[in-house]
């Protein structure tokens, strides 16, 4: 349903003071579809590394020479995956800026989860020149920056290893290694590919010697050398099923609970609100 990228967290916090709103310099270079889409930009106004973030959406030019988009900070809105928080604060202090990004996504920033009628879905290419600040009535804004922002020492973001070592010892040995097996990206795809094998005709073993030709052949591996990575494979996805169970069962369910009970309570006060 989205598909984003964002900064690596900054050392320190940006100070975007004096600022009027982040401009993004771009053109949609895939198709004329940019309306098809919501686009968002991201700002992160605390060192969480949660999905509450403020987002404001822009529509970028199709077609082109990249060229800028304006985004006052009056526009962003504090949001929980597509979804407002309600009764949370505008943007008032960006003073510790921590975080940019952005996202092209199939739901609108609204009070409920709200997908974009005409939707097109598939791949897309943005191209982006360029992300900054910009204020009202300076001409030299997006040539070079405000002066109070071009005379500041960049931040720097930091490393993958800075980023691991901030996280939780819990998280890093133990709960990040079970997620990686249950909900790893390379083994969902893995996964989804053998179903749709598995659809047509092929049998588990005929999955296992296929994976097996494909490293021998293909990689260049050794035949215990593809061996090898194949019975890991099949370890892991076994491993995997296994770990997962509980949260099929148990978890899953819960929050399908939670979220029919939400989806009932906005309608029962819909249709409070909209009675005479």
């Amino acid at each position: 349903g989205f598909c984003g990228q964002r900064t690596k967290p900054f050392r320190r916090p940006m100070n975007l003071t004096g600022a009027d709103g982040l401009y993004i310099s771009c053109t949609l270079g895939s198709d004329d579809d940019a309306e098809r889409r919501v686009w968002k930009l991201s700002l992160r106004l605390d060192d969480s590394r949660g999905e509450v973030v403020y987002q404001a959406p822009f529509m970028p030019p199709a077609g082109g020479a990249p060229s800028p988009v304006y985004v006052p900070f009056s526009d962003f809105q504090l949001v929980r995956g597509p979804v407002t928080v309600q009764g949370a604060p505008p943007v008032s202090n960006v003073s510790a800026v921590f975080q940019v990004g952005f996202t092209c996504s199939k739901f609108v920033i609204d009070t409920r989860m709200t997908p974009l009628e005409n939707f097109r879905n598939g791949t897309f290419q943005l191209n982006i020149a360029e992300i900054g600040v910009y204020a009202a009535g300076r001409s030299d804004a997006i040539a070079s920056g405000p002066e109070w922002l071009a005379a500041a020492d960049p931040p720097g973001v930091l490393t993958d290893r800075e980023i691991k070592r901030k996280r939780p010892l819990l998280l890093r040995l133990v709960l990040l290694p079970l997620l990686g097996l249950v909900f790893s990206e390379a083994k969902r795809r893995r996964r989804r590919a053998g179903q749709i094998l598995v659809e047509r005709g092929a049998s588990k073993w005929q999955l296992a010697a296929m994976g097996w030709k494909f490293k021998r052949n293909l990689r260049d591996k050794s035949i215990f050398a593809s061996l090898a990575l194949t019975a890991v494979e099949l370890g892991s996805a076994a491993a995997g099923a296994l770990l997962g169970l509980p949260a099929r069962l148990l978890v899953f369910p819960v929050f399908r609970w939670i979220a029919r009970r939400r989806q009932r309570k906005e309608a029962a006060a819909k249709a409070e609100s909209s009675a005479p």
